[in-house]
C-alpha cells in the first residue's frame, strides 16, 4: 500500500512464493494508507533515513 500511495508509481512488483502470499498482496494492494499515515512516514524517511547514503 506504501508504494501505491504515489502517482509517480506507476507499477509494483511483488515477490510472491505462494498463493497466500499473492492473495494477501492483492487484498493490501486495494487498501489505501491514510494521508496523515503517509506525512508521518515521509517525515521520518526525511530525518532519520535520507542522509545514511544507503546503496539503494
Amino acid at each position: 500500500s506504501f508504494c501505491l500511495a504515489y502517482d509517480a508509481v506507476s507499477t509494483v512488483i511483488p515477490g510472491n512464493t505462494t498463493l497466500a502470499q499473492l492473495e494477501s498482496n492483492l487484498k493490501s494492494a486495494s487498501n489505501n494508507l491514510p494521508k496523515e499515515l503517509v506525512e508521518e512516514l515521509e517525515a521520518f524517511y526525511h530525518k532519520n533515513v535520507k542522509d545514511l547514503k544507503l546503496p539503494w
